[in-house]
């Protein structure tokens, strides 16, 4: 029987809704703060990774993009306390050429982006630019008419970034930029097959800042090092392997993480996962268990952690000859002890699933 490539209504509703939340926050906060912003535009160049042997002949070609972008940076203390440093949030629209039309076709992602100041002189700024949002492909998966595309198998996926970029200011109300962007495009695990596209890219591009506004200068809070523990519950939905419709992924983690300088901390946990489309496939309930070790990179409320986990306890036939995970986590403190976020988990470069994250800080 054909597969079918149709994505889900839910899934649909569940794509869009954290877009527009993500959207929404981004605009009612660059709304609220006039203090510098800019339009950007910016060219790219880059390969695609084949990051499994099934890819390899694929992977062939140099994708070509062009971003588009508006960004806000706030200069009030409060803002500044949110992640201890000046910081730019950002709306962007990007367009990617894959450069194989019959395979991989093109991209058009929107997203939100969080941008911190490393350093800065009067001319100079490093930063460190973070994003996330929603890409639609114009060529996916189908076992038929295009088998051999097994990065994407949803017309609409998720597109996450990372991009050091260097910038510098050329006149009052002009600056140019390079950067390094690390970009992955995934469904999440919404459906198979999953390998996902990941594609370093260089970029090049000019920036048009409505003011030059010296930012003043803040002192962070004394630092007090100190050991914290976390629980953490996670939730998601997946495809039913058995049928239509979709099934339940929930876990819980316990962290303890000693929190060393202002930017990092280092710790590690237990974590146990019940995982419905495992137990359809493999049996014993879709139980999973492991332990990790985990760095985070902490800037005031935003926590971006890293996990390195091995397996103590899986289902037989779940990701054979692999004993290690990843989890890629980001959280924000909405209040003094209580934590949102979102997480991948992944096993080497291929995603398997999102989920929605709530924690609890003591």
């Amino acid at each position: 029987m054909k597969p079918s490539l149709s994505i889900s209504v839910q899934y649909k509703m569940k794509v869009f809704g954290f877009s527009f939340l993500l959207m929404s926050l981004i605009l009612i906060r660059v709304g609220l703060a006039q203090d510098l912003s800019s339009w950007s535009f910016e060219v790219q160049q880059g390969v695609i990774i084949p990051h499994s042997e099934e890819l390899a002949r694929v992977a062939q070609s140099h994708p070509m993009g062009i971003k588009v972008s508006f960004e806000e940076m706030p200069t009030s203390k409060d803002a500044w306390s949110n992640c201890n440093c000046f910081h730019y949030l950002g709306l962007n629209l990007s367009y990617h050429d894959f450069r194989n039309p019959d395979i991989l076709g093109k991209g058009i992602t929107l997203s939100g982006s969080f941008e911190p100041l490393l350093w800065h002189q009067k001319k100079w700024q490093v930063t460190l630019k973070t994003a996330i949002g929603v890409s639609y492909l114009t060529k996916v998966y189908d076992v038929d008419t295009n088998p051999e595309n097994l990065f994407f198998s949803s017309p609409i996926s998720f597109m996450m970034s990372v991009s050091p970029k260097i910038r510098y200011r050329l006149s009052n109300h002009l600056s140019t930029n390079l950067s390094l962007n690390y970009n992955h495009i995934s469904n999440g695990g919404q459906s198979q097959p999953n390998k996902g596209m990941n594609f370093p890219m260089i970029g090049w591009g000019f920036s048009y800042l409505t003011a030059n506004i010296p930012l003043p200068s803040y002192e962070p809070e004394r630092l007090v090092k100190k050991m914290t523990f976390l629980v953490d519950f996670l939730g998601t939905n997946r495809n039913n392997p058995k049928g239509g419709g979709r099934v339940g992924s929930f876990g819980v983690s316990l962290d303890a993480n000693y929190q060393f300088s202002y930017l990092n901390g280092f710790g590690g946990g237990l974590e146990a996962n019940w995982d419905k489309a495992v137990e359809l496939l493999y049996g014993k309930r879709g139980y999973i268990q492991g332990v990790y070790l985990a760095h985070h990179l902490m800037f005031g409320r935003f926590d971006f952690s890293q996990r390195m986990g091995l397996y103590l306890i899986k289902p037989p036939g779940y990701i054979e000859n692999k004993s290690f995970f990843q989890r890629y986590i980001l959280n924000y403190n909405v209040l003094k002890n209580t934590r949102v976020g979102l997480g991948i988990k992944a096993h080497g470069h291929v995603a398997e699933n999102m989920e929605v994250r709530l924690g609890y800080e003591f």
